[in-house]
């Protein structure tokens, strides 16, 4: 098998959209304490929910990467063979 590395620009990147999509679970459990009024208590109480939320986010959004790298590569090949 091939040893493969991956750089600390590449980490920090992840780390930071994973920051992000915790922030936006985050932010989404605050709006739904005030929208149903409960105690504030559930920002710690539901933060494994939050972070369940965070990695679905993450998750989202490695396919859409998936699928515009996909789609970039297409592109590519059809302009190679024209």
């Amino acid at each position: 098998m091939k040893d493969t590395t991956i750089s600390a620009k590449s980490k920090k990147r992840e780390l930071s959209i994973f920051a992000i999509c915790f922030g936006v679970a985050f932010i989404l459990n605050v709006i739904a304490i005030i929208n149903h009024n409960t105690d504030w208590i559930e920002v710690l109480s539901m933060l494994h929910i939050v972070l369940l939320v965070a990695v679905i986010l993450y998750v989202i959004h490695w396919v859409i990467r998936l699928i515009v790298l996909g789609i970039k590569r297409l592109i590519k090949r059809k302009k190679e063979t024209a």
